[in-house]
């Protein structure tokens, strides 16, 4: 009863509703009686958008809802509606939707800043995604490993000159693209180099969440007294952040630090006591620098490429006349059953792409932060007509 209460969000009074005004233009086109063409574009301009701004510790809190920014949605949308056929014993008719979205910030009060979910129970936000004027609304940030030599003489500090501290000889990209020092290569100090930009930032961009777009596939089936539904989703590009799969590097439980399957490599006679162990096989402190503190670093930064098999519907239509020799007194019984969430097709590692969303801010973040996946569910269903 003697804890000390954490201030986390102060309120605020002066709160009001955002305010959008857009834009919409569309066209249709019809030919043939089978196929039905649509393509729309929107532009929607949001002022006092409201978001979760940190504070300054004499606030005495950490963040505050504020109408802080204005946003720039552009959004591109396109269907198309196919019938293959259309007679008395067979119909089948085909949809595809495609649409392109891109948010963009116009102006902010505040100072740019880092935002994004909370998750595994913490109250502070995971701060990955960076709000300022001009910027993307969905660009990651955080800290990037240097995968080849000349992108480290980005930062102004380090120079190729040799001889030097940062001479070109003195580097080497080990098996894992990482550039590391030669002296450290292959030895239990082996440590790959974070990237500087030429601001001399080490926080930078890692990845964007837009897609490049969003598509799903409809399909409707009738033949005689079967029916059959399918419903597919696509998207393409986009990044997802795996925070789920970072949180175990602190206790050295990812798949990576299994290294049975590393071969061992001659040592070239280092003296190293540790050289057998970190050879091939990598030191603990190596896997353990991409935990980052749990901050952003573009190792779990992944595609978010995925197709699902999202519903599948079929079922059987038994007529009256059958019912009747039955001795059913009805007009028809439909039978059939659902599937949904059948097939995900990705190379996403983590358990479901799509769990990456939602956070409970009123911003969908691709961030997985240990979300249940979806449901793999079989319903089966009776429809009686009387």
């Amino acid at each position: 009863m003697g804890g000390k209460l954490t201030k986390v969000t102060l309120g605020n009074t002066g709160l009001k509703p955002a305010h959008s005004g857009e834009m919409e233009l569309g066209a249709n086109i019809d030919f043939l009686s089978r196929f039905s063409l649509d393509y729309s574009y929107s532009r929607k301009n949001t002022t006092d958008q409201i978001i979760l701004v940190p504070l300054s510790a004499a606030a005495g809190y950490r963040y505050q809802w504020q109408n802080a920014a204005s946003l720039l949605g552009k959004t591109h949308e396109l269907s198309l509606r196919v019938i293959l056929a259309d007679r008395p014993e067979l119909s089948w008719q085909f949809n595809v939707a495609a649409d392109r979205t891109r948010q963009y910030i116009t102006s902010l009060n505040p100072a740019p800043f880092l935002t994004g979910p909370s998750y595994a129970g913490s109250t502070d936000v995971t701060q990955i995604f960076r709000i300022a004027p001009g910027e993307t609304f969905g660009v990651m940030y955080g800290t990037r490993i240097v995968r080849s030599i000349n992108e480290l003489y980005d930062d102004p500090s380090k120079s190729p000159a040799c001889p030097g501290t940062w001479c070109p000889d003195s580097l080497i990209v080990n098996e894992d693209g990482y550039v590391v020092r030669k002296s450290g290569y292959h030895t239990a100090n082996e440590k790959f180099l974070t990237y500087v930009n030429k601001a001399g930032e080490p926080i930078v961009k890692i990845g964007d969440v837009n897609p490049d777009f969003n598509a799903s596939f409809t399909s409707n089936v009738r033949f005689k007294s079967f029916t059959a539904y399918v419903l597919v989703d696509w998207v393409q590009g986009g990044s997802i952040y795996n925070g789920t799969r970072q949180w175990p590097f602190f206790e050295y439980r990812d798949r990576l630090y299994d290294q049975v399957s590393r071969p061992e490599v001659n040592c070239g006679g280092n003296p190293d006591p540790h050289c057998p162990y970190s050879t091939g096989k990598k030191p603990i402190a190596y896997y353990q620098g991409l935990y980052n503190g749990i901050n952003p670093i573009d190792y779990f930064v992944e595609s978010g490429t995925y197709v699902k098999i999202k519903e599948l519907n079929v079922s059987y239509t038994i007529g009256r006349g059958t019912l009747e020799k039955l001795g059913w007194g009805v007009n028809s019984l439909r039978i059939g059953v659902i599937g949904r969430n059948l097939f995900t097709f990705t190379k996403y590692s983590g358990y479901d792409p799509e769990v990456a969303g939602l956070s409970g801010d009123p911003y969908s973040f691709r961030f997985d932060g240990f979300s249940y996946p979806n449901f793999r569910t079989f319903t089966g269903f009776m429809e009686i007509n009387f």
